[in-house]
């Protein structure tokens, strides 16, 4: 499963989130979104016991190491392995290796210059990143185990910039030979599967002196790798 991850690459996130931010023109306000993994996410995926879709809250849990601030990661049973909870009524049997995550967001009338800012911090096996509304659907990237891990910027323009409702979703599979052309395969004791990102929108309004929940956020992140740190240097 995933391993600890470095503190670095939560900095390096909390980065791309304020070069995004930072052109905002004059008289605009810049807002951010937190979408990171975590509270508010949701999975589903396809029950072959039951013949019938399985649908919740995603299991959030710490995976990184980082602590407080940092995205968490998410699954469809408590600990990402068959031995944890499961969605209610659902079981190993019924899952074949195919899940899916995504969480809900709305960009207001009046936003303008919007991005989405993405890096993913660690993935067991693979697992797509894809952005939809309006009916059309924009795919991000893709992110495989043992890989270099994917992060960047999108500009949402057009249809893939208006105002209305957004879904961020990762299409995830546990699937151990992804690399070899393998196929997904269900959970087990020892072969589990997750995922887990620092993920935000960034956009400007007009007029206003709104704080940024993103920014606050990453303060808070910074704050406490510090103290992190520090507790390291004090043992050494």
């Amino acid at each position: 499963m995933l391993k600890h991850l470095t503190t670095k690459r939560g900095l390096a996130a909390c980065g791309l989130l304020a070069l995004a931010a930072a052109a905002a023109p004059a008289g605009a306000t810049p807002m951010t979104i937190d979408l990171s993994t975590g509270a508010g996410w949701a999975v589903s995926y396809n029950d072959v016991e039951n013949n019938s879709g399985r649908s919740g809250p995603a299991f959030a849990f710490d995976c990184t190491g980082v602590g407080a601030g940092a995205p968490q990661c998410i699954s469809i049973t408590s600990t990402g392995y068959a031995d944890g909870n499961w969605l209610p009524g659902a079981t190993a049997a019924g899952f074949t290796g195919s899940w899916q995550a995504f969480i809900d967001f709305t960009l207001p009338v009046g936003a303008t210059n919007a991005h989405l800012t993405y890096e993913f911090w660690g993935v067991d096996d693979f697992a797509s990143l894809v952005l939809s509304t309006h009916g059309i659907g924009q795919f991000i990237a893709t992110a495989t185990l043992g890989e270099a891990l994917p992060a960047g910027v999108l500009t949402l323009s057009g249809l893939l910039g208006a105002p209305g409702a957004y879904r961020l979703g990762l299409e995830v599979q546990n699937n151990p030979d992804v690399l070899l052309g393998g196929l997904p395969v269900p959970l087990s004791d020892v072969d589990g599967s997750a995922v887990v990102g620092r993920f935000g929108l960034t956009y400007d309004l007009p007029g206003g002196t709104v704080p940024e929940p993103g920014s606050l956020a990453c303060a808070g992140l910074a704050l406490a790798m510090g103290a992190r740190a520090r507790r390291r240097s004090q043992r050494g």
